[in-house]
């Protein structure tokens, strides 16, 4: 008798656990495809912003002066 409760009452709680994580599931694949949507789209966003950015850069020679001192 002890088997056969256990054994309902295993079952039982595996339902319930599937059934919740099924649940669970539907929401957060929602999220997850409508968040990277959103990141993707930045991501391009910043990228083409960077490569149309002008250059910084000071072109010529380069020299360390923080060694020399001051006589």
């Amino acid at each position: 008798m002890n088997r056969v409760l256990f054994s309902v009452l295993a079952i039982f709680t595996t339902i319930i656990t599937m059934v919740f994580s099924l649940i669970m599931v539907i929401p957060l694949t929602i999220a997850a495809v409508i968040t990277g949507k959103q990141l993707q789209n930045k991501f391009k966003a910043d990228a083409e912003a960077a490569s149309y950015q002008q250059r910084s850069a000071i072109e010529g020679e380069f020299e360390d002066v923080s060694e020399n001192e001051v006589k």
